[in-house]
């Protein structure tokens, strides 16, 4: 299966001191679920150990609050094992081979190791991370914060001069890494993540219903229109260790028996491509072939052919119109089985588009139409 997540590109202030040898972010969960008073109990922060792995003794991280946690010069805020509830990740899990394993009892950790850290102890949500079986082991971490329930990380709106949020982590002598987000552009839900892209671009995403943390694609495509000359696509090599032989854009004009498929190749020193309005409409994704053979794909796009300024809908999953003089309009969101989930009348595409952030993150795995006043303006594919 070929996996979406729900998502919308956003800047971020990114830096490496060693990116070569250094741990790499991967997630940061910044609005958890249950209770807000138990908010800084229940988020967590995961990272790539990075190829010369990690000693939990030289890690540190400083939140934007709360403070820092360390096992050296952070006084009682250190880094703690939870057995029984990492016995309880993997009885949720229900894996095989059990997918959570104790960090601090397999200190140093290995080399490219997924770490996760809960900034409390114990959280009081037992997350459900089933779907992630085989994709092993995954080491746990816990902060020593057994009482304040306070969030770590501010996640609330706000477009003011507290605005910026930031979160440092310090690996080693030699690698650090700081994450700064914006809180105007946050979605203010429960089981809100930040993922990393290629670029150290945040993507702003949900898990599914605050059980489990995203998917891990390797690659992640996003559209967006191009007046009447097709769509501008770009997408985002997601693993940094993944070294690519060959590349191509795949549009097929009928997906399911895929009659009329043409691969597009691209030279690996891009990750950008016009696709002309002759290609429309199809879906498309982007396939890689590594150096040892494998071929790896990203998630699809759903093009419609565009009549006008009303078909200019960003496709990512996350659906945004950008007609910013549209005014006094209706808006439908079907579902791909013809019932229609949500209709309304909007002033304004603004007004329009805070409404679709919040009624996308409710909406069930499925192909979406949207359509304004009557007319068909793009699709939406949420499969997580």
């Amino acid at each position: 299966m070929r996996v979406l997540l729900s998502v919308v590109m956003l800047s971020i202030m990114f830096y490496d001191m060693n990116s070569q040898n250094c741990p790499t972010i991967e997630r940061i969960l910044i609005n958890a679920c249950g209770p807000g008073s138990k908010e800084g109990l229940n988020e967590y922060v995961s990272f790539n150990t990075g190829p010369s792995g990690l000693d939990i003794d030289s890690l540190e991280i400083c939140f934007p609050n709360g403070g820092c946690f360390c096992n050296t010069t952070c006084g009682t805020k250190t880094f703690v094992s939870n057995p029984t509830y990492i016995d309880a990740l993997n009885t949720s899990a229900g894996c095989a081979t059990p997918l959570f394993v104790d960090a601090v009892a397999n200190n140093p950790l290995p080399p490219n190791a997924l770490l996760l850290v809960f900034t409390g102890n114990p959280p009081t949500i037992n997350y459900n991370f089933s779907n992630h079986c085989g994709q092993g082991p995954i080491y746990v971490l816990f902060a020593n914060n057994t009482t304040n329930g306070s969030g770590r990380f501010v996640n609330s709106r706000n477009c003011g001069t507290s605005r910026y949020r930031t979160i440092t982590f310090y690996f080693n002598a030699n690698c650090g890494d700081t994450v700064t987000w914006d809180r105007c552009q946050v979605l203010d839900t429960d089981g809100e993540v930040l993922m990393l892209d290629s670029n150290g671009s945040i993507i702003y995403g949900t898990t599914d219903g605050c059980t489990v943390l995203p998917s891990e694609p390797y690659i992640l495509l996003r559209a967006e229109p191009h007046l009447e000359n097709g769509y501008f696509l770009k997408w985002d090599i997601l693993r940094s260790n993944l070294s690519i032989s060959r590349q191509w854009v795949v549009v097929s004009r009928d997906p399911l028996s895929n009659a009329t498929t043409e691969k597009i190749e691209v030279p690996v020193s891009t990750n950008e491509l016009l696709l002309s309005s002759e290609h429309l409409p199809s879906v498309a994704w982007v396939e890689v072939e590594t150096f040892d053979g494998a071929i790896l794909t990203s998630n699809w796009m759903n093009l419609f052919k565009g009549t006008g300024e009303l078909t200019q809908l960003i496709a990512h999953s996350f659906p945004q119109l950008v007609n910013p003089s549209l005014s006094n309009f209706h808006l439908e969101i079907i579902r791909s089985d013809g019932v229609v989930v949500h209709y309304g009348d909007y002033g304004s595409v603004h007004i329009a588009n805070e409404d679709l952030k919040h009624i996308h993150s409710k909406l069930n795995v499925g192909l979406y139409i949207l359509r304004v006043n009557g007319q068909v303006v793009g699709s939406f594919t949420k499969l997580r």
